[in-house]
């Protein structure tokens, strides 16, 4: 199957309804169906055109003048042919959000400052190129998502099948319940494939968006290592099962951004992990294993639960094969850790009695916190 297309919708919000307004991003009806949420199409987003049709015209004005060309006053970073390639040759001139982006940050230097109504078009495109951005295989096409939309708390439904027409009778569902002031949590999220096809699903990344339609992705790419695939008529968890978005205000959207999703004709083996399972598998039994099966002498034994004492848990997080097969519950484990980031993993998070996130598990004081992710993060850097 290729990548799915999308319709354009007839109107789309204006700048002045927030930054990515005029990206054409709308909410979804969220109407409740079945005691979920209803979901229909956004128009597509394409941050390779709307960088040239919006951020190149500011660049060129505002930076041109040194910086158009190698070896000129400044470093070229709109060298031609393409200014967006030489743009994205320098690290950190883009960065991850506008406040770490050297070309929104950068005020009045021997060169202007971005203008009052330049900011929130640079801004909102940097928020967009993050979260949309093509994957290298994708050859620059956009990457397919679902609208956003306003959870409700408890049941909610994803209607798949807004992506591409193959995907009908296809869903994921979640229940979703708010922790504390600030913190969504999503539990039992699964993976519903239709009768007579599967789904191939890959790095699903989960987006919050505020009323201003201000996007802020996952912090720590909760399921950028997942790559599955659910045969037809199953029900599998999607990744480790389970997502916390923290920064959520009451009557904020989320969505969902795939790398990959399509139709499978047959019974296929499961994706499993991208790049097969985890890098270091040595580490993860010799690091982390004693802190998650209650060995290590810090009275918490997540394996008890995670490990199929607790079907729930086991379903929201496996830990299945922690002893007897490693190498299957490093691949899980990883789905709850973020590499680039360790302390901001959900793992982390789950056990720490200052967190606030609700877990019925056990929970780490300060201490015995710090002796666990001391020794699971040597683990997690050595899957960088």
């Amino acid at each position: 199957m290729g990548r799915p297309t999308f319709l354009a919708l007839a109107s789309v919000l204006t700048l002045s309804a927030g930054c990515l307004g005029s990206y054409g991003l709308q909410p979804g009806d969220g109407g409740a169906k079945d005691g979920g949420v209803t979901m229909d199409l956004a128009p597509a987003v394409d941050p390779t055109a709307d960088y040239h049709a919006k951020v190149e015209p500011i660049l060129t004005t505002a930076c041109g003048g040194c910086h158009n060309q190698m070896g000129g006053v400044g470093i070229g970073f709109l060298a031609p042919p393409d200014t967006l390639t030489s743009l994205l040759s320098f690290p950190g001139l883009v960065g991850p959000t506008p406040d770490v982006s050297r070309i929104y940050v950068k005020g009045t230097h021997e060169g202007p400052a971005l203008t009052a109504d330049q900011k929130p078009i640079v801004a909102a495109w940097i928020s967009e190129w993050n979260v949309f951005k093509p994957a290298p295989m994708d050859a620059g096409a956009p990457k397919p998502y679902i609208k956003p939309f306003v959870p409700v708390m408890g049941a909610n439904s994803v209607d798949l099948s807004v992506l591409d027409s193959t995907l009908a009778g296809m869903t994921i569902t979640f229940t979703a319940q708010l922790v504390g002031t600030s913190t969504l949590e999503l539990t039992q999220l699964m993976v519903h494939s239709a009768p007579t096809m599967g789904v191939h699903i890959a790095h699903p990344l989960f987006v919050t968006w505020d009323a201003q339609y201000n996007p802020t992705p996952d912090p720590v790419d909760s399921f950028s290592n997942d790559d599955q695939t659910v045969n037809a008529n199953d029900t599998q968890p999607l990744g480790p099962g389970q997502l916390f978005l923290q920064g959520y205000a009451t009557g904020d959207m989320i969505n969902i951004v795939f790398t990959t999703i399509e139709a499978k004709m047959g019974t296929l083996g499961d994706g499993g992990v991208v790049g097969s399972g985890c890098k270091n598998v040595g580490s993860f039994t010799m690091n982390a294993v004693p802190q998650l099966n209650g060995s290590s002498g810090l009275g918490l034994n997540c394996a008890s639960c995670h490990a199929g004492g607790n079907q729930s848990a086991t379903t929201a997080f496996s830990m299945v094969g922690l002893t007897s097969a490693p190498a299957m519950a490093c691949a899980s484990v990883r789905g709850e850790v973020s590499p680039t980031s360790p302390s901001m993993s959900t793992l982390f998070k789950n056990v720490d009695a200052n967190s606030g996130v609700a877990h019925q598990g056990g929970k780490l004081s300060a201490g015995d916190l710090t002796t666990f992710t001391n020794a699971v993060t040597i683990w997690i850097n050595a899957e960088k």
